[in-house]
C-alpha cells in the first residue's frame, strides 16, 4: 500500500530533491517534492503510509501524530515500527542509499 501511494504521488512527474544536510557518513539527506511543491515524505507520512523517524528529524511528527489520531493507513491496524522490527533481528538500517533510478516499480 506504501508503494502504491507514492506511486500515486509521483506517476509520470519529474520530482524535485532539496538537500538539507549531509548524514553522520557524509551522504546527503534530502527532501523530495512533487512538481506543484507538495514534500512527498510529508504526504505519505500525513496519509498514514509512512512514520517520522524521530531518531533525526521532528519535520514530520505533527503529520504522523495526525495520521494516527485519524487512523489513517498502517494506523488503521497494528504493526512493527522498522527500526524497532530491526532491532530484534539484530540488524542495523541499510547501510547505504538506494537511489531512486534503482529502485524497480
Amino acid at each position: 500500500m506504501a508503494l502504491a501511494a507514492l506511486d500515486a504521488l509521483t506517476a509520470g512527474v519529474n520530482v524535485r530533491c532539496k538537500a538539507v544536510e549531509r548524514d553522520r557518513h557524509g551522504r546527503i539527506v534530502a527532501k523530495v517534492f512533487a512538481p506543484n511543491g507538495v514534500d512527498i515524505s510529508r504526504r505519505l507520512v500525513m496519509t498514514g503510509w509512512a512514520l517520522a523517524y524521530r531518531r533525526y528529524s521532528t519535520d514530520y511528527i505533527g503529520a504522523e501524530d495526525e495520521a494516527r489520531k485519524a487512523k489513517r493507513g498502517m494506523w488503521r491496524g497494528s504493526f512493527v515500527k522498522p527500526w524497532v522490527w530491526r532491532a530484534s533481528q539484530g540488524t542495523q538500517a541499510p547501510s547505504r542509499v538506494i537511489p531512486m533510478s534503482g529502485l524497480r516499480r
